[in-house]
C-alpha cells in the first residue's frame, strides 16, 4: 500500500483557548514536580545523605529543562525539618514557607532592570514579581521573565549593588538555625561584577550554600566557574515531555506527541507551541510528501501558500520542520534499534516504519541536511514561501530517484 495515499486530509484544528496552555497551575516546590532529571536528582541526594553538600554548586541546564525548579526542590529538601530519604515532608513550617516562596534563610537573585533612569536595581525591587513568574512559568526562561516585568528593549542584568546586597546577607546568621541559600538564576548576566562574590564563593560563612543555575555557562566568569561544582542537566526526553503536556496543560495525546518531538527536550518551548497549535503536523507532512509523489502541482501551490503564509507564522513553520527533522532521525535510529526502543507514538512509528522501506540512509542523511538548511534560512528570517519551495524540489528530487514514492 502506498504509504501517503490519503491525499486530501483535512487540517484539524485544536482551539487554545485555556490559559494553562501556556502557563502551569502552581506545581509545587518539591523534587516531584520535576519531569525527569532523575540522574541530577540522586546525585544531589546522595552528597546530603554522604553530609558531602558542597558549598557552591552550578546547575548547568538546557533551556526548558528545569534547573531553577531543581534548585529550589534542592533548597527545600535541605531545609525540610522531617525529610525522607528522596524528597522533602512538604508539610513542616519551613517547606510551607518554601512553597510560598518566603522562607526567611532563602535569597533569590536574578537579571533585573532599572524602574527609573539612573537607578541601581537589585532583585528585591522586584520579589513579588518573580514569585508569580515562578508559579505561573516553573519552567519559565529569561523572555517570560522580561516580559512579565515589562521590560521592553531593556536588557535584564545583575548588578554591582546586588552583587553588594548578596555578600551582606549571606553574611547574617541564619533565622532559623540552618543552611542560608543564595539560588541566582542566570549568572551569566553577572558579568565583572561577578568577581565581586569571589571571596564570598571561596570563603563562604558557616552553613551557607550558593545554587546558581545557567543555560549559557561557557559565558559566565572564568573565575566564578573555577569555584563551583558542576550539576549537568539532561534535555527532557520526548516521551516525559508529551506525558507532561498531557498531564499538566490537559493537552490532546496526539497534539502532545507532535509537540514533543519538535521541542528538542525543552518543555517551555513545548508549552508554547501547545499555545500556537493549529494543525495536526503529521497529516500536514503526508498531504506535503503525498503531493509530490503524485506531483499534483495545484495541490503543491496551495500548500506552500498556506505553510510559508504569515499566518502559520514563523515559528510554526521552523518546528513542524524541526518536527520532520526528529523523524528523519528516528528513520535514521530505526536501522539499529528496535521499533520499542525509538518511543514513538503509534501514528509515528508507522510513519518512520513506512519512510525506512521508501528512503535508502544516505538518502535519509542527505534529507537530514536539507531539513536542518532550511530551519537555519527560517530562523534568520528568509522568505518563508521561497524556503519551503526550494525544500520541495529537493524532495521530489529524492522521492523521483526512488523505486515507489515517499
Amino acid at each position: 500500500m502506498h504509504p501517503f495515499s490519503k491525499a486530501d486530509f483535512l487540517f484539524q484544528f485544536y482551539a487554545c483557548t485555556c490559559i494553562f496552555v501556556c502557563q502551569e497551575a502552581a506545581i509545587g516546590m518539591l523534587f516531584s514536580a520535576l519531569i525527569n532529571q532523575q540522574q541530577a536528582r540522586e546525585r544531589l541526594l546522595q552528597m546530603v545523605a554522604h553530609q558531602r553538600v558542597p558549598h557552591a554548586l552550578l546547575f548547568r541546564e538546557p533551556e526548558g529543562s528545569g534547573g531553577l525548579l531543581l534548585a529550589i526542590a534542592f533548597a527545600t529538601y535541605v531545609l525540610c525539618e522531617q525529610p525522607t530519604a528522596n524528597e522533602a515532608c512538604g508539610q513542616c513550617s519551613s517547606c510551607q514557607k518554601m512553597d510560598r516562596l518566603m522562607h526567611p534563610d532563602v535569597h533569590f537573585s536574578f537579571p533585573v532592570v532599572s524602574r527609573k533612569s539612573g537607578s541601581e536595581p537589585t532583585s528585591d525591587d522586584y520579589l513579588q514579581e518573580w514569585r508569580e513568574f515562578l508559579r505561573e512559568f516553573p519552567y519559565g526562561d529569561l523572555q517570560d521573565w522580561l516580559q512579565l516585568i515589562q521590560a521592553e528593549n531593556r536588557q535584564g542584568n545583575i548588578t554591582a549593588a546586588e552583587c553588594r546586597e548578596i555578600v551582606r546577607k549571606l553574611s547574617l546568621k541564619s533565622f532559623e538555625g540552618k543552611y542560608k541559600i543564595l539560588i541566582l538564576w542566570l549568572p551569566e548576566f553577572l558579568g565583572q561584577q561577578g568577581n565581586r562574590l569571589l571571596k564570598l564563593i571561596e570563603e563562604p560563612p558557616e552553613d551557607t550554600l550558593m545554587l546558581f543555575v545557567s543555560q549559557q555557562p561557557q559565558r559566565i566568569l572564568g573565575t566564578i566557574t573555577s569555584r563551583l561544582q558542576t550539576i549537568q542537566l539532561s534535555p527532557l526526553p520526548p516521551e516525559e515531555i508529551a506525558q507532561a503536556l498531557i498531564a499538566r496543560a490537559k493537552a490532546h495525546p496526539q497534539i502532545a506527541a507532535q509537540i514533543s518531538l519538535a521541542a528538542e527536550g525543552n518543555y517551555r518551548q513545548a508549552l508554547r507551541l501547545l499555545h500556537d497549535a493549529h494543525a495536526n503536523w503529521l497529516d500536514l507532512l503526508r498531504n506535503w510528501l503525498n503531493a509530490i509523489a503524485k506531483q499534483q502541482i495545484p495541490a503543491l501551490v496551495q500548500w506552500m501558500e498556506e505553510i510559508g503564509s504569515s499566518k502559520t507564522g514563523r515559528e510554526q513553520q521552523k518546528f513542524f520542520l524541526q518536527y520532520f527533522l526528529n523523524l528523519i532521525e528516528k528513520t535514521l535510529q530505526a536501522h539499529y534499534l528496535p521499533p520499542a526502543n525509538l518511543h514513538l507514538p503509534p501514528a509515528e512509528q508507522d510513519f518512520v516504519n513506512r519512510l525506512k522501506q521508501q528512503l535508502s540512509f544516505s538518502q535519509l542523511v542527505s534529507l537530514s541536511e536539507k531539513l536542518n538548511a532550511a530551519i537555519y534560512h527560517i530562523e534568520r528570517n528568509a522568505y518563508a514561501k521561497l524556503v519551503f519551495h526550494a525544500l520541495t524540489l529537493q524532495l521530489q528530487d529524492l522521492l523521483i530517484r526512488t523505486p515507489t514514492s515517499a
